[in-house]
């Protein structure tokens, strides 16, 4: 797993307590600022770049050729939903958009004000994304959202479009492989906004190799989820690296009383294509959720595909979305709201809606 991170798709950083969750993980993070841009970012970010973590912004320049390609490629081939022009809208700055996806943006009679297009908001954030996942493929960075339209999105275009209609629901026998959600749940401390940055500081800089580990241990863990292909599913290995990763975050838990944490909360969720002998071992279906540790570790399927092994498998070396958010420990009661469930059911309505969008 990388050691840095791109946030997308703001250039703002307004939260610091999730700056705060980022920074306990993460050596560095990263945003895509072009050039001449004004940054309005929250109180105490300033700190947060004299420490190393939030580092200057990416320029988009070298990026937007490459990146308009995909794009139009995809919305050839999608029919471009996000093209329908919505009364909602977003600015993108000129300096983000290639000369001809500029050029639709002008077609399509969104005005260039000051070099900025007001664009409507779906068109705009399914290009950003294929903007960040460019940048951050091409700088080895993880992607991280405290959006849940935009991880879903990611998810979706970086399996460029495969998952079956309606995310294929319980009821519908699943494909040979599925993409379920890495789910890693209580490793953000409760009491965050109580921790000051310069305790922040103190704990990167001491607690280096409790961080590291713990890091280490999630990469290693997906690494031999991805590996798990067809009959050679070894069980051992994979709990000997759930073992690892219990231990790994049981150290980085106890080296954090340093900076007194009151409790753990916090979700964070990767996906990560895996193969349906070991989905049936852990008697899974598309929309349910297995525990793998001690620690708040757990698989969740989200939606089956209909790619090719090979597509899965470049998937799985592809620089994943990952989304940590604050949530409390009562996250059914938000679940509530839209039929019940936990956090991944929550997951796979985004999801599920995204695709019928």
């Amino acid at each position: 797993m990388s050691n840095g991170v791109l946030y997308y798709p703001s250039i703002n950083l307004s939260s610091i307590e999730y700056l705060k969750a980022l920074s306990l993980f993460y050596d560095h993070l990263y945003r895509i600022v072009p050039a001449g841009v004004d940054i309005r970012d929250a109180d105490g970010v300033e700190y947060l770049e004299d420490i190393g973590f939030v580092r200057p912004g990416l320029n988009p320049a070298p990026y937007v050729e490459a990146t308009s390609d995909v794009f139009l490629n995809k919305t050839k081939e999608w029919s471009a939903a996000a093209l329908d022009t919505g009364d909602e809208a977003v600015f993108v700055h000129e300096d983000k958009i290639d000369v001809v996806v500029r050029g639709i943006f002008s077609d399509l009679g969104f005005d260039n004000d000051g070099g900025w297009y007001s664009v409507p908001t779906d068109l705009a954030s399914n290009y950003m994304l294929y903007l960040a996942s460019e940048i951050a493929n091409r700088n080895n960075l993880s992607l991280v959202t405290d959006n849940w339209g935009a991880w879903t999105a990611t998810s979706y275009f970086n399996l460029n479009g495969g998952v079956e209609e309606l995310c294929s629901p319980p009821d519908v026998e699943v494909s040979e492989f599925a993409l379920f959600s890495f789910v890693m749940s209580d490793f953000v401390p409760l009491n965050l906004v109580d921790i000051s940055l310069e305790d922040i500081e103190r704990f990167r800089r001491t607690r280096r190799d409790e961080i590291v580990a713990f890091r280490d241990s999630i990469s290693s863990l997906r690494k031999e989820l991805n590996e798990v292909l067809d009959h050679g599913v070894r069980l051992d290995v994979i709990n000997s690296k759930i073992k690892e990763y219990d231990k790994a975050l049981s150290d980085y838990k106890r080296s954090a009383s340093l900076i007194n944490i009151k409790g753990w909360g916090g979700v964070s969720m990767m996906g990560i294509p895996m193969p349906s002998a070991i989905t049936n071992h852990l008697s899974l279906d598309a929309r349910s959720m297995f525990a793998l540790g001690v620690s708040g570790l757990a698989i969740g399927g989200l939606y089956s595909l209909v790619n090719k092994k090979k597509d899965l498998i470049d998937l799985s070396r592809a620089n994943p979305a990952s989304f940590i958010f604050h949530v409390e420990r009562t996250f059914k009661n938000y679940t509530l709201k839209r039929g019940g469930g936990d956090i991944n059911f929550h997951a796979w309505n985004c999801m599920e809606e995204y695709v019928n969008d």
